[in-house]
C-alpha cells in the first residue's frame, strides 16, 4: 500500500511541476509580447523624434541660405 501512496505522490508532484513550468512558459511569453509592443511603441516615438528635430534643423538651414543671398 505505501508504495501504491509513493507512486501516486510522485505522479502529483510531477503533474504540479509540469503544470507550473507550463504556466511559466506561457507568462514569459506574455510578457516578452508586451514588451516587444513597448519597444516597437518606443521606436517609433524616437523616430518620430528625430523627424522633428530633421525637419527643425533644415528648416533653420534654409532660413539661414535665404538671408546669406543677396
Amino acid at each position: 500500500m505505501r508504495r501504491d501512496l509513493s507512486s501516486v505522490l510522485a505522479a502529483v508532484l510531477i503533474a504540479a511541476s509540469l503544470g507550473v513550468g507550463t504556466w511559466k512558459v506561457v507568462e514569459v511569453r506574455h510578457e516578452n509580447d508586451r514588451l516587444a509592443l513597448q519597444a516597437k511603441t518606443c521606436m517609433a516615438r524616437n523616430e518620430a523624434f528625430l523627424t522633428a528635430l530633421r525637419t527643425a534643423n533644415e528648416s533653420r538651414n534654409a532660413g539661414r541660405t535665404r538671408e546669406s543671398v543677396p
